[in-house]
């Protein structure tokens, strides 16, 4: 695999970076990206004003820019609320890009595992009250889909 990578890459592999760039061959421009860390409710507030004017400065509609903040909003709150009930000090980690007009956002985090797509199914339709702010992003997303990999949950929104 390193063989392999160096080969891609051109150069030795040095960073995590260059381990994990296998077949990114279509590079997103930095400008279309976006990356934050949130530790705190105000950090939650912060990083969805800010997921706000990164999508009007990229001339997504306002709809898309809305949802994306409001995710973001939605799903670090809950997991501040829920997820940081240890000792130890956790953090989310928000990444977003646009590419070709869409967007995509993905949210990480070091708390227990937690997959809000399957927690859905559980519910009905005429539950409405009942864990609103997830279904909200669920409903509103044109794709949601959850990971565990080593010890962090991934959770990728698509608009």
């Amino acid at each position: 695999m390193f063989i392999l990578i160096w080969f891609e890459i051109k150069r030795r592999p040095g960073t995590i970076a260059d381990l994990m760039s296998v077949g990114t061959k279509n590079e997103i421009p930095a400008v279309n990206m976006y990356t934050n860390e949130i530790s705190s409710t105000e950090d939650v507030v912060r990083t969805s004003d800010e997921i706000m004017n990164f999508c009007t400065e990229r001339a997504l509609s306002r709809e898309t820019g809305y949802m994306a903040a409001l995710s973001v909003e939605e799903m670090a709150g809950n997991i501040i609320r829920y997820g940081f009930v240890n000792k130890r000090k956790h953090s989310i980690n928000v990444y977003m890009i646009v590419d070709n007009g869409a967007l995509t956002m993905r949210i990480r985090d070091d708390c227990m595992m937690f997959d809000p797509v399957q927690y859905m199914e559980q519910f009905t339709q005429t539950d409405k009250t009942k864990n609103i702010g997830i279904k909200l992003v669920a409903d509103t997303a044109k794709e949601m889909k959850y990971q565990r990999l080593i010890g962090f949950n991934y959770l990728t929104i698509s608009f």
